[in-house]
């Protein structure tokens, strides 16, 4: 509630912050992932909330005319942004929530290029990316192009028709950007609408094949599984919650 605000203190410049929370804080339009976190900090859990005019965070990590290595944090949670989006590189964090954000699977950085060396093509250290009422079709969800060592992905109150189906007219090239997920191993659906086969359910699994886990937990609309399943063959655990 610092309505006036526009600029954040270097909060980097406190090397054993452990928990830091930004909240409703209207005149602030970019965040500086640098000044979250000092270099040597890796447990700080960080939530970002509430800031409507907030429209980038810039995940570059630069001290002087280097670059400079950043220990990832444990936790970033970013909810309530509507127009926030990430700048040139995935935010270094083990356990990203994007919540309520329009814009934020929309990743401003360049695609993934895996011939091509540099900070572009980087991957995040995320080992947890969760999901929360996100209106984004999922063929806009290019930040997943970035993370393809990502092992688990939580999907959570969703409409999965209108993520699936909201974007271009060419349903084969909906879910392009879950094909990136070469090293998912696990999948929760969390309370999301129109679970149901035959689609949109086999557009989230058919590109997964590397799937250990499969969650569907308070999905109440499903009620037949589709039979790409079987193409799962790495699958080990399936759970209805």
């Amino acid at each position: 509630n610092f309505p006036s605000c526009r600029t954040l203190p270097p909060f980097g410049m406190l090397p054993n912050l452990q928990q830091l929370v930004l909240r409703r804080m209207g005149s602030i339009t970019r965040i500086n992932a640098r000044d979250l976190s000092c270099s040597k900090n890796n447990r700080l859990k960080c939530t970002i909330d509430d800031m409507p005019s907030l429209e980038e965070f810039n995940t570059t990590y630069i001290r002087g005319d280097k670059k400079s290595t950043f220990s990832a944090i444990e936790e970033l949670v970013v909810q309530k942004c509507p127009l926030v989006r990430f700048g040139s590189l995935p935010p270094r964090a083990r356990r990203l929530v994007i919540s309520e954000c329009d814009r934020g699977m929309n990743f401003l950085g360049e695609k993934q290029d895996e011939h091509k060396e540099g900070p572009s093509c980087t991957s995040a250290p995320l080992t947890e990316l969760v999901v929360k009422s996100c209106s984004m079709p999922l063929d806009q969800w290019s930040l997943l192009n970035h993370l393809s060592t990502l092992p688990s992905l939580t999907i959570e109150n969703c409409s999965l028709y209108d993520l699936c189906f909201s974007g271009s007219d060419d349903n084969n090239s909906r879910p392009e950007y879950l094909g990136y997920l070469t090293s998912l191993q696990e999948l929760k659906i969390v309370s999301c609408e129109d679970v149901r086969y035959p689609t949109p359910l086999q557009w989230l699994i058919q590109k997964l094949t590397s799937l250990k886990s499969l969650h569907f937990i308070d999905c109440k609309e499903l009620w037949e599984l589709p039979e790409d399943l079987g193409d799962l063959t790495s699958l080990q655990k399936l759970a209805f919650e």
